[in-house]
């Protein structure tokens, strides 16, 4: 193509390339502390103003978690400071951030640069309207950072396998050490890519001469890690608190996931015909990635996306714990996919499978933003009425009591008692007799009454016992 042609082009690229980056931004933005402060964000946000080892300690203790969020949140909140907007501000950035990377990940082998461009706009539109990533990035939680640093993750997988430069491998491992260390789902997500990185070497191996190690170096670095964290969170010997007695069905999981990406979160009867339709093409797009690479660095990444897919559905199902938000957070890597197959297809046919794949992700927004389904807990709103209403001899009954951050949050650190009073669900310790008399007479002394708070009061309080106490 002639220079005088190419250079306009490639700036008309760029500058569509800008508008999505802009677009995501907005959408993101948009009503970013029009919502109340759910459960975790409100966890969050408390744990974040502890210092540094207290952060680190609890994390691991209490939520046999990973740190890196929190931390990252302390600093946040003392620069931004605490409100909503700020609070959730993070992960807004770390959101636009996964849809710039849109770029590296929808690498494609075409000889045609038309064809790659087209590719990397696709993916980074798809990624700009996934509700999915949206709902992600408009929380105070770790999702959005973690859903960026597995997209990081693999756009270095693809550049180490190219080149092979030990400068490559080593960010890799640091990528996954920071995935890791933002949720331990991570450390799933990196097994998948290590056994990949595995078949690739004792494939590869002939041909490489002994720095070829380096791949397997960088794996067993953020291998060992890995483990020497979990050591650490296994040496405070306490059983995990929340436990999730319901098993998912694996298939049905997968199908959650694949949905997801283009919906919000649907019951898995009306998730699973939507997958049917999305998550095909979505799974197609990475069949057909590996079958024009034949061998390439592309095979390995996506057989790495379709492993780290089904062992995160695999634990979901296994615990009964977030069926479709776990799988979902490598929903980049996914849309990525897609974007390359639109690509790839003949233009009339990819045309209005663009703009489908972008209406659904539009109306998915929309039921998203406007469905009282898909409402959070409005905390603040229950603060302010008990505020303007409560009397001076009244006090504030929380059960169960692991909510108190974000009510603390809303309403102030003083005229309210949880009922049991802990930083995060225990089933264990459940209201009985002993536990809850006492507690009922500090809190109730010198009261003409009290306000009284149920959430999750099912697990906590579930024959009821202290409505039936304050009833007498």
């Amino acid at each position: 193509m002639p220079k005088s042609l190419a250079q306009p082009r490639l700036l008309a690229h760029l500058l569509a390339l800008a508008g999505v980056l802009l677009l995501a931004l907005a959408i993101r933005i948009a009503g970013l502390d029009a919502r109340s402060l759910w459960y975790d964000e409100g966890y969050s946000v408390m744990l974040a103003q502890h210092d540094a080892g207290r952060i680190i300690a609890q994390t691991a203790s209490l939520d046999f978690n990973t740190p890196l969020h929190y931390l990252l949140l302390h600093v946040w909140t003392r620069l931004a400071g605490m409100s909503e907007f700020s609070a959730r501000l993070l992960s807004v950035f770390a959101g636009v951030i996964t849809v710039a990377l849109a770029a590296p990940l929808a690498i494609l082998p075409a000889r045609c640069q038309h064809r790659q461009r087209a590719a990397r706009l696709s993916a980074a539109m798809l990624m700009a309207l996934s509700p999915m990533l949206v709902s992600l990035a408009q929380e105070a939680r770790m999702y959005a950072l973690l859903a960026c640093l597995f997209a990081l993750c693999v756009a270095q997988l693809v550049h180490s396998l190219r080149t092979r430069a030990w400068r490559s491998w080593t960010l890799w491992a640091v990528w996954n050490l920071a995935a890791f260390l933002t949720h331990v789902i991570g450390g799933v997500f990196f097994a998948a890519q290590a056994l990949l990185v595995a078949g690739w070497w004792l494939w590869r191996r002939r041909l490489h001469r002994p720095q070829s190690l380096m791949p397997l170096g960088a794996t067993a670095f953020a291998g060992v890690g890995m483990g020497m964290f979990v050591l650490y969170i296994l040496s405070f010997g306490r059983s995990y608190g929340v436990t999730y007695a319901a098993r998912l069905d694996f298939f049905s999981v997968v199908a959650q996931s694949l949905a997801a990406m283009s919906l919000p979160h649907l019951e898995p009867r009306q998730m699973v015909p939507l997958a049917a339709v999305g998550g095909a093409g979505i799974l197609a797009a990475l069949s057909l990635t590996v079958w024009r690479n034949r061998g390439g660095a592309m095979t390995w990444v996506a057989g790495a996306c379709l492993t780290a897919i089904m062992a995160i559905s695999a634990f979901c199902a296994y615990t009964g714990k977030f069926g479709q938000r776990y799988p979902a957070v490598v929903a980049p890597l996914m849309l990525a996919g897609a974007g390359v197959t639109l690509a790839l297809w003949p233009r009339r046919a990819a045309r209005p499978a663009g703009s489908a794949l972008a209406v659904l992700s539009a109306v998915g927004l929309l039921a998203w933003h406007t469905d009282p389904i898909y409402l959070n807990e409005d905390f603040r709103g229950a603060a302010a009425r008990i505020r303007q209403s409560i009397a001076l001899d009244e006090t504030i009954l929380l059960v169960a009591g692991h909510y108190w951050p974000v009510f603390a949050y809303y309403y102030g650190g003083d005229g309210w008692h949880a009922l049991p009073k802990d930083d995060v669900l225990d089933v264990t310790h459940a209201l009985d007799y002993a536990n809850t008399v006492p507690a009922l007479n500090r809190a109730l002394a010198g009261k003409s009454g009290a306000w009284l708070l149920l959430w999750q009061d099912d697990v906590i309080d579930p024959t009821r016992l202290t409505q039936a106490l304050l009833a007498r």
